[in-house]
């Protein structure tokens, strides 16, 4: 999935972290639904790599 799928599919984030590479970008979006379960999301490139909880 890239990141226009997965906002249509999750809606918006509650927070982001973004870093430029000389080889492209890396994202993080995390989805906070309580002090002790967070979602994590990571993209590279704008494509989804890694989901966590």
């Amino acid at each position: 999935m890239n990141t226009d799928m997965v906002y249509l599919a999750w809606g918006d984030y509650d927070q982001h972290y973004k870093d430029y590479y000389s080889w492209g970008s890396a994202d993080m979006w995390v989805y906070e639904h309580s002090s002790y379960a967070n979602d994590y999301l990571y993209f590279t490139n704008d494509i989804l790599v890694s989901f966590s909880n």
